[in-house]
Protein backbone atom coordinates (compact mmCIF):
# COMPACT_ATOMS: atom_id res chain seq x y z
CA UNK A 1 0.00 0.00 0.00
CA UNK A 2 2.83 2.26 0.15
CA UNK A 3 4.36 4.32 3.03
CA UNK A 4 2.23 5.65 5.92
CA UNK A 5 1.90 9.19 6.57
CA UNK A 6 0.16 9.69 9.94
CA UNK A 7 -2.78 11.88 10.30
CA UNK A 8 -5.31 9.27 9.45
CA UNK A 9 -9.17 10.26 8.04
CA UNK A 10 -8.50 13.45 6.85
CA UNK A 11 -9.24 14.22 3.28
CA UNK A 12 -5.86 14.27 0.93
CA UNK A 13 -3.33 11.64 0.07
CA UNK A 14 -2.50 8.58 2.65
CA UNK A 15 0.52 7.57 1.90
CA UNK A 16 3.92 8.61 -0.17
CA UNK A 17 2.18 6.87 -4.01
CA UNK A 18 -0.67 8.82 -3.77
CA UNK A 19 1.03 12.33 -2.57
CA UNK A 20 3.43 11.80 -5.68
CA UNK A 21 0.28 11.34 -8.09
CA UNK A 22 -1.53 14.11 -6.70
CA UNK A 23 1.00 16.61 -6.29
CA UNK A 24 3.51 15.47 -9.34
CA UNK A 25 6.40 14.97 -6.69
CA UNK A 26 8.96 12.28 -7.49
CA UNK A 27 9.82 9.99 -4.37
CA UNK A 28 12.84 11.72 -4.17
CA UNK A 29 11.26 15.16 -3.38
CA UNK A 30 9.26 13.91 -1.31
CA UNK A 31 11.63 12.20 0.66
CA UNK A 32 13.97 15.54 1.17
CA UNK A 33 10.61 17.52 1.97
CA UNK A 34 10.02 14.17 4.83
CA UNK A 35 13.85 15.25 6.24
CA UNK A 36 13.45 18.67 6.40
CA UNK A 37 10.19 18.36 8.06
CA UNK A 38 11.78 15.78 10.70
CA UNK A 39 14.92 18.18 10.93
CA UNK A 40 12.78 20.74 12.50
CA UNK A 41 10.09 18.57 14.24
CA UNK A 42 12.30 15.71 15.89
CA UNK A 43 10.29 13.22 17.74
CA UNK A 44 7.25 15.19 18.32
CA UNK A 45 5.70 14.35 14.37
CA UNK A 46 4.58 17.84 14.14
CA UNK A 47 5.88 21.58 13.93
CA UNK A 48 4.76 24.65 15.97
CA UNK A 49 4.23 27.59 14.06
CA UNK A 50 7.60 28.48 14.77
CA UNK A 51 9.32 25.83 14.20
CA UNK A 52 7.72 26.13 10.57
CA UNK A 53 9.07 29.19 10.20
CA UNK A 54 12.14 28.03 10.53
CA UNK A 55 11.78 26.12 7.89
CA UNK A 56 10.82 29.29 6.05
CA UNK A 57 13.70 31.21 7.08
CA UNK A 58 15.97 28.61 5.13
CA UNK A 59 13.96 29.02 1.94
CA UNK A 60 14.04 32.77 2.25
CA UNK A 61 16.43 35.52 2.09
CA UNK A 62 14.09 38.33 3.25
CA UNK A 63 11.80 38.56 6.40
CA UNK A 64 9.24 35.45 5.88
CA UNK A 65 7.42 36.09 9.42
CA UNK A 66 4.94 38.36 8.32
CA UNK A 67 4.05 35.72 4.97
CA UNK A 68 4.91 32.46 7.32
CA UNK A 69 2.22 32.66 9.72
CA UNK A 70 -0.68 33.14 7.07
CA UNK A 71 1.17 30.50 5.28
CA UNK A 72 1.08 28.30 8.60
CA UNK A 73 -2.56 28.71 9.03
CA UNK A 74 -3.34 27.00 5.26
CA UNK A 75 -1.04 24.38 5.91
CA UNK A 76 -2.89 23.76 9.43
CA UNK A 77 -5.34 21.44 7.49
CA UNK A 78 -7.62 20.46 10.94
CA UNK A 79 -6.67 23.90 12.78
CA UNK A 80 -5.35 22.54 15.72
CA UNK A 81 -1.96 25.45 15.78
CA UNK A 82 0.48 22.38 14.46
CA UNK A 83 1.35 20.88 10.91
CA UNK A 84 1.94 17.26 10.68
CA UNK A 85 3.49 15.62 7.89
CA UNK A 86 0.87 15.28 5.97
CA UNK A 87 -0.27 18.56 6.36
CA UNK A 88 3.19 20.05 5.15
CA UNK A 89 3.10 17.78 2.27
CA UNK A 90 0.03 18.82 1.41
CA UNK A 91 0.19 22.39 1.45
CA UNK A 92 3.88 21.89 0.15
CA UNK A 93 2.42 20.29 -3.05
CA UNK A 94 -0.88 22.57 -3.18
CA UNK A 95 1.70 26.01 -3.32
CA UNK A 96 4.16 24.58 -5.96
CA UNK A 97 1.55 22.98 -7.47
CA UNK A 98 2.03 23.48 -11.54
CA UNK A 99 -1.94 23.21 -11.46
CA UNK A 100 -3.27 26.38 -11.97
CA UNK A 101 -6.57 25.52 -10.05
CA UNK A 102 -4.62 23.69 -7.28
CA UNK A 103 -2.42 26.65 -6.71
CA UNK A 104 -5.57 29.24 -6.97
CA UNK A 105 -7.06 27.57 -4.28
CA UNK A 106 -4.12 27.40 -2.14
CA UNK A 107 -3.52 31.32 -2.92
CA UNK A 108 -7.24 32.34 -1.99
CA UNK A 109 -6.81 30.73 1.40
CA UNK A 110 -3.67 32.34 2.21
CA UNK A 111 -5.10 35.73 0.94
CA UNK A 112 -8.73 34.92 2.98
CA UNK A 113 -7.01 36.55 6.02
CA UNK A 114 -10.30 36.01 8.16
CA UNK A 115 -11.46 33.16 6.53
CA UNK A 116 -15.00 34.84 5.59
CA UNK A 117 -15.06 33.34 1.98
CA UNK A 118 -13.90 36.77 0.63
CA UNK A 119 -10.77 38.36 -0.36
CA UNK A 120 -11.10 42.03 0.19
CA UNK A 121 -8.26 44.64 -0.96
CA UNK A 122 -6.94 45.49 2.51
CA UNK A 123 -6.22 41.59 2.73
CA UNK A 124 -4.26 41.34 -1.02
CA UNK A 125 -2.71 44.27 0.22
CA UNK A 126 -1.24 42.99 3.26
CA UNK A 127 0.12 39.73 2.03
CA UNK A 128 1.18 40.95 -1.30
CA UNK A 129 3.12 43.28 0.85
CA UNK A 130 4.42 40.35 3.43
CA UNK A 131 4.99 38.30 0.52
CA UNK A 132 7.52 41.28 -0.86
CA UNK A 133 9.74 41.34 2.27
CA UNK A 134 9.94 38.22 2.44
CA UNK A 135 11.93 38.04 -0.86
CA UNK A 136 13.64 40.32 0.33
CA UNK A 137 12.47 43.21 -1.66
CA UNK A 138 12.43 46.83 -0.63
CA UNK A 139 8.77 46.67 -1.34
CA UNK A 140 6.18 49.86 0.00
CA UNK A 141 2.66 49.30 1.13
CA UNK A 142 2.02 52.05 -1.73
CA UNK A 143 3.36 49.45 -4.39
CA UNK A 144 0.95 46.43 -2.69
CA UNK A 145 -1.81 48.88 -2.79
CA UNK A 146 -1.02 49.43 -6.34
CA UNK A 147 -0.62 46.19 -7.26
CA UNK A 148 -3.86 45.11 -5.55
CA UNK A 149 -5.50 47.73 -7.64
CA UNK A 150 -4.98 46.90 -10.86
CA UNK A 151 -5.37 43.06 -10.30
CA UNK A 152 -9.18 44.10 -9.15
CA UNK A 153 -8.96 46.29 -12.28
CA UNK A 154 -7.54 43.47 -14.98
CA UNK A 155 -10.50 40.99 -13.65
CA UNK A 156 -13.24 43.45 -13.74
CA UNK A 157 -14.25 44.22 -10.37
CA UNK A 158 -12.65 47.44 -9.36
CA UNK A 159 -16.06 48.80 -8.59
CA UNK A 160 -16.45 46.34 -5.66
CA UNK A 161 -13.70 45.67 -2.57
CA UNK A 162 -14.77 41.63 -2.37
CA UNK A 163 -13.25 38.59 -4.35
CA UNK A 164 -15.56 35.32 -3.90
CA UNK A 165 -12.89 32.29 -4.12
CA UNK A 166 -14.82 31.32 -7.68
CA UNK A 167 -14.43 34.85 -9.36
CA UNK A 168 -10.63 35.07 -8.38
CA UNK A 169 -10.28 31.66 -9.57
CA UNK A 170 -11.43 32.07 -12.87
CA UNK A 171 -10.61 35.80 -13.59
CA UNK A 172 -6.89 35.39 -11.87
CA UNK A 173 -5.90 32.22 -14.57
CA UNK A 174 -4.30 34.81 -17.15
CA UNK A 175 -3.44 37.75 -15.26
CA UNK A 176 0.48 36.99 -15.57
CA UNK A 177 1.75 39.52 -12.74
CA UNK A 178 -0.32 37.69 -9.68
CA UNK A 179 1.21 34.15 -11.38
CA UNK A 180 4.90 36.15 -10.89
CA UNK A 181 3.50 37.33 -7.48
CA UNK A 182 2.77 33.94 -6.22
CA UNK A 183 5.73 32.41 -7.46
CA UNK A 184 7.37 35.13 -5.18
CA UNK A 185 8.52 37.29 -7.88
CA UNK A 186 9.37 41.18 -7.40
CA UNK A 187 6.20 43.50 -8.09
Amino acid sequence: MGNKLGAQGRDGPENLEDLCKKYHFDKKEIKEWIAIFSKHCGDKKFLTQQEFCEVYNMTFCGDPGPFTKHVFRTFDLNKNGLVDVKEFLTGIGCSTSEDINTKLEWAFAVYDINGDGFITKAEIVDITYAMQKMINRESTLQEARIFTNSLFHEIGIDDRHLITKEEFCSRTKNYKKLLDVLDCEAL
